[in-house]
């Protein structure tokens, strides 16, 4: 990454609400590494990247609502931010800026086309140790340049509005049919909901924009050298091309069960990421809700418990002919001879909310769009985002109706990340739980 010398672009103001002032400011710094890079999301590369196509880039909404409700939103646009590494820049952004750690909001668009980050997928992990000294490199650079961001995006406001407004996108459907490529198979739930929140100066100049999709940013092939930020990147880039001087933050969505169609090529991406561009721009063109303070925002972490498998299972496995498999299965042999074995796991949920006009919800790991349709029957709240990859992610979440059965995201999963077995069966109500406490918390 060219971490100490990257341009940083800012855009700042402070949302006009009703009875207070409220602030913000915007800020983008590119995060593309300045060497080859291993590649995160597949495990079919076998060596670090060869391209790049366009830029990687960290953006950061920071607002303030006059009366000491704070928060920033953090959109990196990387395959996932594991909770190791979030957490610790959370801690640096906190001591610096002195937040509150629910005030802070780390979503990673999810593209498969960018570095591998430390704490991620261990699986995945390259061996080479160059390749390690690497990662630990850029990840050290990001975690930098994040904190960094998060400081420019605070350190300088002035009044603004701020709206919301939904639209719709439709490339995404879910993944077996996907994968299936079959129209005769029954359709499994997709979300098609576009949210796009609009930040502009009180003369109507835009600064920035907060827009979000329920589709992976897994356009390109996934044993591409590219380095890419896929759909996602490409939208968020045509939406600052789109309207000069705004920054665009992509947040992910509850994507777990869903990829674009169709898919495959640079040259999908990009009309996919214009497609969800253009429908960006028509809602900020359009009458959009005003969003008012005051600003809430609160993070709480739940257990998520695994069904481990047997140590027969294991050690069967650690002979299987998927390289990634029998790594896996001789990692978790380790862990057991050790007796840190891994049964439970910490899971993040947080919640923003801007007075009675819109709240967003934003969970761990990458759930499956199940969470989003149920969470916007459960909480009484009209304009709700619903966003999954956010401060822990690399993971599938399964809902209820996936708990009888384990498909190949669920198998990959459990893999990559090195877990001993699938979540168990209350995997969703403990999240739901959680949602609720955290929702309650955010009303006080």
């Amino acid at each position: 990454m060219r971490a100490r010398s990257l341009s940083l672009l800012f855009a700042f103001a402070t949302l006009g609400s009703a009875g207070s002032q409220i602030k913000a400011g915007a800020a983008s710094v590119s995060i593309a590494p300045g060497q080859p890079a291993w590649l995160a999301g597949s495990s079919g590369r076998s060596h670090p990247s060869e391209s790049t196509r366009g830029d990687l880039r960290a953006r950061a909404l920071a607002i303030d609502d006059g009366s000491g409700g704070r928060a920033v939103l953090i959109s990196v646009e990387l395959l996932a931010v594991p909770r190791t590494l979030t957490e610790m820049i959370a801690a640096d952004i906190m001591k610096k800026l002195g937040l509150e750690r629910g005030q802070i909001l780390i979503n990673a668009t999810g593209t498969r086309s960018a570095p591998f980050v430390q704490g991620l997928q261990p699986v995945l992990a390259p061996a080479s140790v160059e390749e390690r000294r690497n990662i630990a490199q850029y990840t050290a650079g990001l975690s930098r340049s994040l904190v960094d961001l998060t400081a420019a995006a605070f350190s300088n406001m002035q009044p603004a509005r701020v709206s919301i407004a939904f639209g719709r996108a439709s490339f995404a459907v879910n993944v077996p049919l996907a994968d299936a490529l079959d129209a005769s198979r029954p359709a499994g739930p997709v979300d098609t909901t576009v949210p796009v929140l609009r930040v502009e100066t009180t003369s109507g100049k835009m600064l920035a924009v907060v827009f979000g999709y329920a589709c992976r940013a897994a356009t390109l092939d996934a044993d591409s050298y590219a380095v890419s930020g896929d759909y996602a990147g490409i939208a968020a880039d045509t939406v600052e091309r789109d309207f000069p001087g705004s920054i665009a933050l992509f947040l992910r969505l509850c994507d777990g069960d869903q990829a674009p169609s169709p898919r495959g090529s640079e040259s999908l991406a990009q009309v996919h990421g214009v497609a969800l561009a253009r429908e960006v721009g028509r809602l900020l063109k359009s009458p959009m809700r005003p969003v008012a303070a005051p600003l809430r925002a609160t993070l709480i972490e739940t257990s998520l418990t695994f069904s481990p498998g047997t140590r027969a299972e294991f050690e069967k496995d650690s002979k299987s002919s998927d390289p990634s498999r029998a790594r896996w299965a001789r990692r978790l042999l380790a862990a057991y001879d050790a007796r840190i074995e891994l049964r439970v796991m910490p899971y993040p949920v947080q919640v923003i909310r801007f007075g009675t006009s819109c709240a967003i919800v934003a969970l761990g790991g990458e759930p499956s769009v199940s969470y989003a349709l149920k969470i916007r029957k459960l909480l009484p709240q009209e304009n709700l985002m619903v966003a999954g990859g956010t401060n822990d992610a690399g993971y599938f979440v399964p809902a209820a109706e996936h708990s009888n059965s384990v498909d190949a995201e669920s198998a990959d999963s459990i893999v990559y990340s090195g877990f001993p077995g699938t979540f168990t069966s209350e995997t969703e109500e403990r999240v739901l739980d959680a949602v609720k406490r955290a929702w309650n918390r955010v009303l006080k």
